[in-house]
C-alpha cells in the first residue's frame, strides 16, 4: 500500500437537473425577473479506496507493526436543491 498513490482510473459521471419557475417571468421576455426552483442530481462512479481507520495500526507481542487497511467503494450520489433568481 502506497499512502501517496492516487487511483486515477476510469470514472463514470452522470448528472441532470430541472428548473421550475415559481414566481414572475414573462413568456415573451426570457430576461424578465423570475424566481426558479433549481433541482440537480449527480452520480459519480468511482473505484475502490484503501485507507486506515482508528485501530488499523498495532504492534504485536514480537514488536512487529501490523497494518490492516480498510477498503470501500468511492461512488457518490449527490442531490442539490436551491433557488435561482433572474433579474
Amino acid at each position: 500500500m502506497n499512502p501517496y498513490s492516487t487511483g486515477a482510473g476510469h470514472v463514470l459521471r452522470l448528472s441532470g437537473g430541472l428548473k421550475i419557475q415559481l414566481y414572475g417571468g414573462n413568456p415573451d421576455d426570457p430576461e424578465s425577473p423570475a424566481v426558479l426552483l433549481d433541482m440537480k442530481i449527480f452520480y459519480r462512479h468511482g473505484g475502490r479506496a484503501e485507507y486506515l481507520t482508528e485501530g488499523a495500526i498495532r504492534v504485536d507481542e514480537s514488536q512487529r507493526v501490523l497494518i490492516r487497511p480498510s477498503e470501500s467503494e468511492t461512488d457518490l450520489l449527490q442531490f442539490e436543491l436551491g433557488a435561482a433568481f433572474r433579474f
